[in-house]
């Protein structure tokens, strides 16, 4: 799994993000070669809990695309929806952020629920590089990301 996103702070507490993950799902020998994107558009709310320590909620408009591909045909299919989350989110004065978080995605008829824990370093005020794990209803991932806040 790797995400890109970029966040704007319009408020005070309020911030608008593009969030884009993509992954690849290679099968026995390498035969198929399945791919799923997800690109996230939305708002994120966040208050201070405790020094250094915020929660946030986040609502988003989804868009999911899945490429399915057997070696011989390869099928594509997209559709529209929404993500509503949750987390808790605390960076220690080393620049190194924690975070812990659900979310509930809508797309495709399905409802599917998730949560990551994850860990950001920030290398400057706007950059950062993360890793993390993501755990849903039908699969498990490892995540690594770069963030850019402006």
């Amino acid at each position: 799994v790797v995400e890109f996103s970029s966040s704007l702070d319009i408020r005070p507490n309020f911030a608008c993000y593009l969030s884009v993950i993509s992954t690849t799902i290679k099968t026995f020998r390498g035969i198929e070669d399945d791919a799923a994107k997800r690109t996230d558009l939305g708002l994120i709310a966040h208050t201070t809990i405790a020094p250094a320590t915020d929660v946030f909620a986040q609502a988003a408009l989804t868009k999911a695309e899945v490429t399915l591909d057997d070696g011989a045909t390869s099928s594509t299919d997209s559709d529209y929806g929404s993500m509503f989350g949750v987390g808790v989110r605390h960076k220690g004065r080393n620049g190194l952020e924690l975070e812990l978080g659900g979310s509930n995605t809508e797309v495709f008829d399905t409802s599917t629920f998730s949560y990551h824990l994850a860990a950001r370093l920030y290398f400057k005020e706007v950059f950062s590089a993360g890793f993390g794990y993501i755990s849903s209803d039908n699969a498990n991932s490892f995540l690594i990301s770069a963030r850019m806040d402006f």
